[in-house]
């Protein structure tokens, strides 16, 4: 599978008009309703001077917007934030959506940003909408760990249930050697919001027979989430973050099996697509094609990522599955 660059890139640009989204606007998740794309992305404002984080001297807070598309490629956008900080849990930023949905529902994770004594604190949140319109806010889930072992960040449901559980995908130790894609089972929505105490610790203790996706011993960072996984008659496929031995971020994919994700049926031998682009290879962040979202429609695979932390781009291929 090799993945084609639209030629509109980047489709989404900063908006000086929009202070909240004047420096930058990237890693888009998308969904298809059945008429229309519907794209949530970060964004990012004028940076304010700060004196409580130890190590920063300036932060840029991010939103979470909105936008839809009839053709998956010309994008309106909201004026006004859909997700945005209220709670003392996100006091730092609303950052990188995933959307899944379920029955009527969409699921939005995203990385909450707070601070503790002076450190910045980064836990997975969960909202909920069936309009999004009325956005329902869960707060943080997900385990909840020492920031000294690591964090917890890109959650993502799968949009329908595994042998009858609520399958949940979500990288552990994310930006090191160790990053590893793990995932978890519930019964319910509501014993995922509130688990048993020491779900989370029993889990993280056993993590390696969780894994979707593992690092190898030269990674220099191992595999993250990227999109939301897509069912396809072959499996699930997983447009995700791959393994590097370099100071890039990559896109990869995989085939996983319908009943057990943890088995994969097919990998790409290495990415599908890198940094090659300008536009991708200097940013905030220089290097970076990180997945966020991905849509079949009409036999056509959408890939839809944050290019340089700075723009949401696409690229496209068909078949979908093919080497």
């Amino acid at each position: 599978m090799k993945l084609a660059r639209h030629t509109r890139n980047p489709i989404l640009k900063p908006n000086p008009k929009l202070s909240w989204q004047s420096n930058a606007v990237f890693n888009p998740s998308v969904v298809h309703d059945g008429k229309k794309f519907i794209m949530l992305y970060r964004a990012t404002g004028n940076a304010k001077p700060i004196e409580d984080i130890k190590g920063w001297k300036e932060w840029r807070t991010s939103t979470i917007g909105y936008a839809e598309s009839y053709d998956g490629v010309n994008f309106r956008i909201q004026k006004d934030p859909l997700v945005k900080p209220e709670f003392k849990w996100e006091s730092m930023g609303c950052e990188d959506p995933r959307i899944s949905k379920i029955g009527d529902t969409y699921f939005i994770f995203y990385t909450a940003v707070t601070t503790i004594s002076g450190f910045l604190k980064v836990r997975l949140a969960l909202a909920e909408t069936k309009d999004f319109k009325e956005i329902k806010k869960h707060g943080p889930v997900g385990p909840n760990i020492p920031s000294n072992e690591g964090y917890v960040k890109a959650g993502s449901f799968f949009p329908e249930h595994i042998g009858g559980k609520l399958a949940m995908l979500f990288t552990w130790h994310s930006d090191s050697p160790e990053s590893i894609i793990l995932i978890a089972k519930f019964n319910n929505i509501k014993e995922f919001i509130k688990p048993s105490k020491d779900f989370w610790s029993n889990f993280l203790k056993k993590r390696k027979n969780h894994a979707l996706i593992s690092p190898t011993s030269k990674a220099l960072r191992g595999p993250e989430v990227g999109a939301t996984p897509i069912k396809t008659k072959k499996g699930w496929l997983l447009i995700y973050f791959g393994e590097t031995s370099t100071k890039q971020w990559t896109i990869n994919s995989a085939l996983h099996n319908l009943k057990n994700p943890k088995k994969i049926l097919w990998q790409s031998k290495g990415p599908i697509l890198k940094p090659e682009k300008l536009y991708e290879k200097k940013g905030i962040v220089d290097n970076v094609t990180f997945p966020e979202g991905a849509v079949i429609k009409d036999g056509k695979l959408f890939v839809y990522y944050g290019a340089g932390d700075k723009y949401c781009c696409l690229a496209t291929t068909t078949p979908y599955l093919t080497n």
